[in-house]
């Protein structure tokens, strides 16, 4: 299965941003100056942080089409089909406000900690939640994935690397490394590489799965004479017999 050009292009974001993290450090390290906040991997407000978020909210923005077309609020049985929606709706929020790093400095200080105990609360309280919650929409969304090999394979793929990144390589950076070492700050380099890398794969998936659905965005813009006085219409997401790739970054 060959990647389209719009998601190589969101790869080779994911490494420049790595890469651009890693330079600026060694450059301001070697010239003594201080360390450019916009670059740095793994803190808030700057340039990788609010691109992984925007990943993981496009993801949770493509699923959500699918479950406003599919979920009946007369019908309970098909609430479930919104899990997958918020799955990544809480990714992207963890993300982009840091929740699991605010509760491990919290339970640092609480415990009396300088380091050490960053990543262990997360991983006790948080990974179970997400854990469950990505397993439930998992199941939820089987109906979609029946005879969809390509979609499950980049899932797998997707999922497992954002695990090994968030979970298996934090762990062990804030466990078996010194605290800002450089061997700790190469591993984090990593972690947050991983885990941009896996967002586009599962960004991949959620598109291919929306192709076969059938799903598209359709943005109608009359001329403004023909507006009535509600305005332009809003955009419409809708089933399309003929879905253009270029739309969904498949080229």
């Amino acid at each position: 299965m060959r990647a389209p050009r719009g998601i190589l292009f969101l790869y080779a974001i994911d490494v420049f941003l790595g890469a651009l993290a890693g330079t600026s450090y060694v450059v301001t390290q070697a010239l003594g100056a201080s360390r450019i906040d916009l670059f740095r991997l793994g803190a808030e407000s700057n340039l990788p942080t609010w691109y992984s978020t925007s990943q993981l909210l496009l993801i949770a923005l493509v699923l959500g089409a699918l479950a406003w077309r599919d979920v009946d609020p007369r019908n309970r049985r098909t609430w479930v089909l919104a899990l997958p929606t918020l799955l990544f709706v809480l990714l992207s929020m963890d993300e982009g406000a840091m929740l699991h790093e605010r509760l491990g400095f919290s339970l640092e200080r609480a415990a009396g900690a300088e380091v050490g105990l960053r990543a262990t609360p997360w991983m006790l309280l948080g990974v179970p939640l997400y854990a469950a919650l990505a397993v439930a929409s998992f199941k939820a969304a089987k109906r979609y994935l029946t005879d969809r090999p390509d979609v499950v394979r980049l899932l797998w793929i997707g999922g497992g690397l954002f695990a090994a990144s968030a979970v298996g390589l934090e762990l062990i950076g804030d466990t078996l490394l010194t605290h800002n070492a450089m061997g700790q700050r190469v591993i984090g380099v990593f972690e947050e590489v991983g885990e941009m890398a896996a967002a586009t794969t599962l960004l991949w998936a959620a598109l291919r799965l929306a192709r076969w659905e059938g799903l598209g965005i359709q943005f109608n813009t009359p001329s403004p004479l023909a507006m009535d006085d509600d305005g332009p219409p809003k955009p419409d997401v809708q089933r399309q017999d003929d879905l253009s790739p270029s739309s969904l970054l498949l080229g």
